[in-house]
């Protein structure tokens, strides 16, 4: 069994692959959620996974192919730390001291880039009449999946490489 949970601090959208970019929407920060943001799972296990409908930035609304960047803030904490950090309803004014030991690891920082493309108005009539490209919903459902497979796919990754660096600094 494993010891360590993935949490995702805050994970958003920006234009940029670099994570200080001032352009970005948030998608969530800790226990604040956009609405159209579900998370599905978060800190519970040895994944993170969430999905949100797609969508363009303003400023690349003109462009056939656009591309956004999101961005996840991560931590590895061991089970019985995990539920620690997702306390959301307590009141500003309480203080609580928390001893942050070796049982949480630093934030990382992941990001996936997300290419969308617009859809021609000028389709050829055995296509239109498909219904393949009627349905918008279903390829905003299917690209927010994929995004979250991608993200679980490079918590994943971390937490291995992570398992693997404490598995070697013992064997020393």
């Amino acid at each position: 069994m494993f010891q360590y949970f993935v949490l995702l601090d805050r994970c958003y959208a920006s234009v940029s692959p670099l994570p200080s970019n001032d352009t970005s929407f948030n998608l969530f920060v800790s226990c604040s959620v956009d609405q159209l943001t579900t998370v599905l799972e978060n800190g519970d296990s040895q994944k993170a996974c969430f999905y949100f409908p797609a969508f363009r930035f303003i400023e690349q609304q003109n462009q056939t192919i656009s591309t956004y960047y999101l961005h996840c803030i991560t931590r590895l904490c061991e089970r019985s730390t995990c539920s620690s950090f997702k306390r959301c309803s307590r009141k500003k004014r309480s203080v609580e001291t928390t001893v942050v030991q070796d049982s949480i690891t630093e934030p990382s920082m992941l990001t996936v880039a997300i290419r969308a493309k617009t859809e021609s108005s000028f389709l050829p009539k055995d296509e239109a009449l498909t219904g393949a490209q009627t349905d918008g919903k279903g390829a905003s459902v299917g690209l927010g999946i994929a995004v979250a497979v991608l993200i679980v796919i490079g918590v994943t990754a971390i937490f291995m490489a992570a398992s693997f660096y404490r598995k070697l600094k013992r064997l020393r």
